[in-house]
C-alpha cells in the first residue's frame, strides 16, 4: 500500500494543471483567499475503487479494454460543499484519472474489416492483411485527464442532518491528453491481465505492427451520475456510504490519421477517443476549511 501510495503522489508531478489545484487545496487555511474566494472548498477521503475504460471510435473502427477489475482510488480529492435545500441539492465536484497505460485494446464487434482494408490500408498493410486471413486491428493508449462539474440532485431528508438515496446528475468539462497507436495483429487473442498499477493489457497482438499514431490535448464534454446510499451533513463535514459514480469525457473535436507511414492512407474520417468511467467508494469523510 505504501508503495502504491508513493508511486501515485510521484505522478502527479507530471500532472501540472492538477497539481496546482490540489496544492491550493491542501494548504489552504482559513485566513488565505483562496477559501475568502472559495468558502464551499474541502477535502475528501475516500476507500474505494475506479474502472476506467478508452473507446477509440470511427467508421469502421471500434476498441476498447477488455473487463478488468477496478482499481484503488487515490485517497484524498478536492471537494466542494454541496447546497442542500429540503429534499434536493446542487455541487460543484471534481475528479481526476491518473497517467495510465493501456495496451493491446481489443476490436469491438462493430469492428468492420472489410472497411479497414478500403478505407485505410494501403501498400504494406494490405499485404499484410491478405497474407494473414485471422488479422485484427488493435490498439495502445496512454492516457490522463481531469474534469469538474455541477450536479443537480434529490435525495430523501430523514433528520436535519441526514440524506437516504441521494441522486445527482450533471454535465462535466474536463481536459485530456492521450497518446494512441493504432496496430495491426496477424491474430488477436483476448487475455486481459494487469502489468502495474497504471498499466493493463487487453490481451496478445501477434506480430504486432504500427500503422499510426494518434496525439490530442485539449477540453472534452461530458455527463455525470451520481448515487449515494447514505450520507450524514454537518458544518464543517460529512460522511457519505456507498458512494456510485459513472460518467463521460468525450473530446470536442477528433483527430484524424497523419498518415506518417506509408502503410495507411489520409483519410479525412476523424477518430474520437472516449474516456468512459465508473467508481464506487465504500466510504468516504470531507473536511470543509470554512
Amino acid at each position: 500500500m505504501n508503495y502504491y501510495i508513493i508511486k501515485k503522489c510521484g505522478i502527479i508531478f507530471k500532472m501540472k494543471y492538477l497539481l496546482i489545484i490540489i496544492s491550493l487545496t491542501c494548504y489552504a487555511s482559513e485566513d488565505s483567499f483562496l477559501l475568502k474566494k472559495f468558502k464551499d472548498l474541502g477535502v475528501k477521503l475516500r476507500l474505494g475503487a475506479i474502472f476506467s475504460e478508452h473507446e477509440l471510435k470511427a467508421e469502421g473502427v471500434k476498441l476498447k479494454e477488455a473487463k478488468f477489475d477496478g482499481k484503488a482510488k487515490f485517497p484524498i480529492i478536492p471537494v466542494f460543499k454541496s447546497k442542500d435545500g429540503r429534499n434536493s441539492y446542487t455541487q460543484t465536484f471534481f475528479d481526476y484519472e491518473f497517467p495510465s497505460k493501456s495496451s493491446n485494446q481489443k476490436p469491438l464487434s462493430a469492428t468492420n474489416r472489410s472497411i479497414i482494408q478500403s478505407k485505410y490500408l494501403e501498400g504494406s498493410a494490405l499485404n499484410f492483411t491478405n497474407n494473414n486471413p485471422d488479422w485484427n486491428l488493435s490498439g495502445d493508449v496512454s492516457t490522463w485527464s481531469f474534469a469538474v462539474g455541477y450536479q443537480w440532485g434529490w435525495f430523501i431528508r430523514l433528520s436535519e442532518a441526514s440524506r437516504l438515496f441521494k441522486v445527482g446528475l450533471g454535465p462535466i468539462l474536463g481536459y485530456m491528453s492521450y497518446i494512441y497507436s493504432l496496430n495491426l495483429c496477424s491474430e488477436y487473442i483476448e487475455n486481459p491481465k494487469i502489468i502495474s498499477v497504471n498499466k493493463i493489457s487487453s490481451g496478445d497482438c501477434r506480430d504486432k505492427t504500427k500503422l499510426d499514431e494518434l496525439k490530442f490535448s485539449g477540453f472534452g464534454y461530458g455527463l455525470a451520475l451520481n448515487f449515494t446510499i447514505f450520507e450524514i451533513v454537518k458544518k464543517k463535514w460529512s460522511l457519505g456510504l456507498l458512494n456510485f459514480e459513472v460518467g463521460v469525457l468525450i473530446p470536442f473535436k477528433g483527430k484524424r490519421l497523419n498518415g506518417s507511414l506509408e502503410a495507411i492512407k489520409l483519410s479525412n474520417e476523424k477518430f474520437n477517443l472516449n474516456t468512459q468511467y465508473g467508481s464506487v467508494d465504500l466510504l468516504n469523510f470531507s473536511y470543509f476549511f470554512n
